[in-house]
């Protein structure tokens, strides 16, 4: 672990080093800027790097404003500003009276301005209010009526309920009178038969007579008992009729007293809006008197001022100064101290060990190489030994000499004109680029200079406003109130009710988060991917150590099956190169050091084929929907979720939208309401475009060395160890707007010679050994850290390239992809009611907003610094010649410092990787990663003479080409193309 001196020491000297950059950048003189060969949209550029410096000085995120806000504020802070100038002005009595009272008019009509912007305001708000309270006032009645209406439906059902019970109850009684009635008549029947049977007259009369009474009291009971039966159910009914009017009426008297106090409601709501609006109004002439006061007084003030004043400001302005050099002196100092440090250190170094990246002449003629061309090594010594002593002695000297000496921006390599390379060629960069920069912006060269430090300065003190007003703390306890007080019923998330996350986009953050998510008994995943089914495309994807953490943290088994095609490099050689000399310039110990450090397996590749089929094998069937291109979403009142609206018309409902569907993402324009490509997509182009391709490649140290950034003025070549034999290159060239490309494959790649032709050999030869059509190119873009753009509102969010795209230079896209999918599901598994969707989101922001900003700012200043600092070296014993032709080694204030920087930056690279890998979920132990990166390179052995032996065979038998074509796989990059260009034509 760096301790904390010497991390300061590092901050000083980065600092320091800032300050000498400006103070060169201001000297330059206007023809030199205009003269250069190179620019990238400066004010983009340097608003984002503002954007960064920001981000570190942020402690939480801050809300966006509404527009009328920020007005308000603008207004507010220049009367600030004003009143403050105002008062400095005390410190100047011999200014001209007219202009104090042209400054007194121009402050109270700023302060009568803001007060008329606020009046609006606080008219705006009270006529919300009011709509507000009408709007209520309507619900309320509406929903009196509503119950009203199903009370008195209630009672009448009630009502036709109890009749027809009555009726039944009737019937029945009806229908057992007769029963009684038919069986009594029967036996009657039966005793007169039994009369007729009688053997005397008297007997069968006196028979008859008794069944003649028992027929008649047979039907005198029954029409009694129907009698009995029809009056209780007519007083039944009536009691029916009496309670269901009095149901009514009760009802109707409810619906009355609920509508007057609904009546009340409003107009109690109107008379706190005005009284509200009345406050506000009374405040705010208050204010303006107040203002006005401090205005004419503060003027006053000035007049009255007498020459003593004068002391005052001298014996201020020493104290100022001493205040000053007080600050500074931490800076500066140590910034000295470690130049001259840097300086000692050079002679006292070891000569730099030569780079070893090509093929022996053994190993190119088995591969079936062409010969290398003859041609004549440079004089790289040309003064004599005591001419050599004199240099190194006087080499510090020299050093302070070129900041003076130099006086504009380094002569770097100029890139062949597209006239000298005969090729069908493509526009790169998008059409409406051209409109952010105007001509005078398009002929400066990009600079970390004037505009980057002044909006820097200006990023942070727009943090420290933001922060200081409570505006945005406010805002989201508004926000709170008003979904607690518009909140339908709670919808608990359960195990049979599971909250539904859709994904959108199946990139390597899609595919993660679907896995994590679909492991979680209460949640639902469906993942849509526009790709109507899988392909292998793309080449190798780096995955640094806290990558490996998170995906290991997340699943094992996914973990596994990915080491079995994974190759480690972060343990092995990797730095930067001289690429005029071919010599190591500066190693990245660093990445190894701080995984030992965490106990982290090291960073290292794997193909993007089989990393995607990895993680679809790994979840579960069904969760995947091909050939859903997401176009719209729509989130759903009440907490009731979110509709999702693919391009061919189908609809998806979920509780959770993520979109992970890249830099253009149709999410993210819909969420910050902006263009999905173009100017005013948030994306601005990074001023380069990268080219890359890969072979199987042998080079003599292909085993001891993971990559090397070959680095030179204006571009960079990076080569990296791939597995299985394979040698990858990206190829980072300066491209100013409006230039081209050519398309053709073939003719990419001799542009690529070109741009790197004059540097280390062992590029041409990699170049040379490539197969032509596997040479791809795209343009590079990125975005600035969104400080004021949430990447949640509601139950939608952002992951990955959709709310942070970044420079490749740190290899941590997919990485900061990964961990947002790890921090969504820490922020998702524990929830139990749909309610929480929202705040869970905002919590996953602002919990990963500072990290991943900081990684972005950390990528892009990567990149600029390589382009628009890094040159050839220069090198003392090489004395003020340039023995490569001028800009090639010659003393200028650039190559002078990037001398010297290699002494400094494993300090710096330390700090770098120790943050990158100090987010870890997962750790090992030391004898685990040993044991894991044992048996990967044992494989990667393996597979890598296999391949080389394959290839040998191909040359013997010559096939070669046959061969190439089976390793060829189609291009990431025009992927990437294709879907940017679907975009286009959308």
């Amino acid at each position: 672990m760096v301790s904390q001196k010497s991390a300061r020491k590092l901050v000083l000297a980065i600092l320091g080093a800032v300050v000498l950059h400006s103070i060169k950048r201001w000297s330059a003189s206007a023809e030199a800027e205009s003269s250069a060969t190179f620019s990238l949209p400066q004010a983009v550029r340097s608003a984002a790097a503002a954007s960064m410096v920001a981000s570190m000085l942020a402690s939480s995120p801050a809300l966006a404003e509404e527009d009328g806000l920020k007005s308000l504020e603008s207004k507010l802070n220049e009367r600030d500003q004003g009143i403050e100038r105002l008062t400095e002005e005390k410190l100047r009595p011999r200014m001209r009276l007219s202009e104090v009272e042209k400054l007194e008019r121009e402050e109270i009509q700023t302060a009568r301005s803001a007060e008329r912007l606020k009046e609006k305001q606080i008219a705006a708000e009270e006529q919300k209010a009011k709509e507000r309270a009408k709007e209520m006032e309507r619900k309320e009645k509406a929903q009196i009526e509503k119950e009203e209406k199903q009370a008195k439906d209630k009672i009448q059902s009630e009502l036709e309920a109890t009749k027809a019970n009555i009726q039944k109850k009737e019937k029945q009684a009806v229908e057992e009178a007769r029963r009684v009635e038919r069986d009594e008549k029967k036996a009657a029947r039966e005793m007169e038969k039994q009369a007729l049977q009688a053997k005397t007259d008297k007997d069968r009369l006196a028979a008859e007579e008794a069944s003649e009474t028992a027929f008649n009291a047979a039907t005198e009971k029954a029409e009694k008992a129907i009698l009995e039966a029809q009056s209780i159910s007519e007083e039944e009914l009536t009691k029916a009729l009496e309670k269901a009017e009095d149901a009514r009426t009760a009802a109707a008297e409810k619906a009355e007293l609920l509508e007057k106090a609904a009546v009340e409601k409003f107009e109690t709501a109107l008379s706190q809006a005005a009284e509200t609006a009345e406050r506000a109004e009374k405040d705010a002439v208050f204010e303006e008197e107040a203002v006005e006061q401090a205005v004419v007084e503060t003027v006053d003030a000035i007049e009255k001022e007498d020459l003593l004043e004068e002391n005052q400001l001298l014996e201020k302005a020493k104290v100022a100064l001493s205040a000053g050099w007080t600050f500074a002196a931490p800076l500066v100092i140590p910034g000295i101290f470690i130049a001259l440090y840097a300086v000692l250190a050079s002679f006292s170094a070891p000569p730099p060990e030569p780079c070893l990246g090509a093929e022996s002449e053994e190993t190119r003629k088995m591969m079936g190489r062409q010969e290398r061309p003859k041609t004549s090594k440079a004089n790289m010594d040309p003064w004599n030994d005591e001419k050599k002593r004199m240099a190194a002695v006087g080499s510090g000297a020299m050093a302070v000499a070129a900041v003076l000496m130099s006086s504009g921006p380094v002569s770097g390599f100029v890139s062949p004109s597209s006239a000298k390379l005969t090729s069908r060629s493509v526009q790169r960069m998008a059409e409406g680029a051209k409109a952010q920069t105007t001509p005078e912006q398009s002929s400066k060269p990009s600079t970390f200079g004037r505009a980057t430090l002044a909006q820097g300065a200006v990023a942070a003190v727009a943090v420290a406003a933001v922060r200081r007003r409570s505006v945005g703390c406010l805002a989201k306890k508004a926000s709170k109130v008003i979904r607690l007080a518009t909140k339908a019923k709670s919808s608990k998330i359960t195990g049979a009710d599971p909250l539904h996350v859709i994904i959108s986009g199946a990139g390597v953050g899609g595919l993660l988060l679907a896995k994590a998510l679909s492991k979680e008994p209460t949640i639902k995943v469906t993942l849509l991917e526009q790709a109507s089914s899988f392909q292998r495309f793309g080449g190798p994807i780096q995955l640094a150590s806290n990558a490996l953490s998170t995906i290991r943290d997340i699943d094992e088994g996914l973990f596994e099956e990915l080491m079995k095609r994974f190759t480690f490099t972060g343990y092995r050689r990797n730095g930067l190169v001289d690429a005029l000399r071919s010599e190591w310039y500066c190693t990245f110990d660093a990445m190894k050091d701080a995984a030992d450090l965490f106990d982290l397996p090291y960073t290292g590749v794997v193909d993007r084929p089989d990393l995607q089929e990895i993680m679809l094998k790994a979840i579960p069937a069904g969760c995947l929907s091909n050939s859903q291109k997401v176009s719209r979403y729509e989130v759903l009142p009440n907490n009731e979720g979110v509709k999702v609206f693919t391009q061919d018309g189908k609809e998806y409902q979920g509780d959770v939208l993520i979109g992970a569907d890249g830099i253009w993402s149709a999410t993210r324009a819909q969420m910050w309401n902006e263009d999905q490509k173009g100017p005013n997509s948030g994306c601005t182009y990074s001023g380069y475009i990268v080219f890359a391709g890969e072979t199987i490649y042998k080079p003599e140290d292909y085993f001891d060395v993971g990559y090397k950034v070959y680095m030179g003025p204006k571009r960079y070549f990076v080569t990296s160890d791939v597995g299985r034999g394979r040698i990858q290159w990206y190829a980072f060239v300066a491209v100013a707007e409006g230039e081209e490309v050519p398309s053709d494959p073939l003719e990419k790649r001799e542009y690529v010679k070109a741009a790197f032709q004059g540097w280390s050999p062992q590029i041409a030869d990699l170049l040379d050994a490539t197969p032509a059509n596997t040479v791809e190119d795209r343009s590079l873009y990125d975005r600035p850290p969104s400080l004021f753009k949430s990447w949640a509102k509601g139950p939608v969010a952002l992951l990955g390239d959709a709310c942070h795209a970044m420079m490749p230079n740190l290899g941590q896209g997919g990485g900061q992809a990964m961990e947002d999918a790890h921090c969504i599901l820490q922020k998702l598994k524990d929830l139990t009611d749909r309610s929480q969707v929202p705040d869970a989101l905002q919590d996953y922001y602002r919990s990963r907003i500072l990290r991943a900003s900081a990684v972005q700012g950390l990528s892009r200043l990567a990149s600029d610094i390589l382009l628009g600092t890094f040159t050839f070296p220069w090198k003392p014993e090489e004395g003020l010649s340039a023995p490569y032709g001028k800009g090639r080694g010659d003393v200028s204030y650039e190559s002078v410092v990037v001398n010297y920087l290699k002494y400094i930056l494993p300090a710096t690279f330390t700090g770098q990787f120790t943050f990158l890998y100090s987010f870890h979920p997962f750790k090992w132990t030391k004898d685990e990663v040993q044991k894991l990166v044992e048996e990967v390179m044992d494989r990667h052995k393996i597979e890598a003479h296999d391949a080389w032996q394959r290839r040998q065979q191909a040359v013997e038998k010559g096939e070669v080409e046959k061969f190439e074509e089976e390793c060829r796989q189609e291009s990431f990059f025009a992927l990437v193309a294709q879907v940017a260009g679907g975009i286009d034509q959308k």
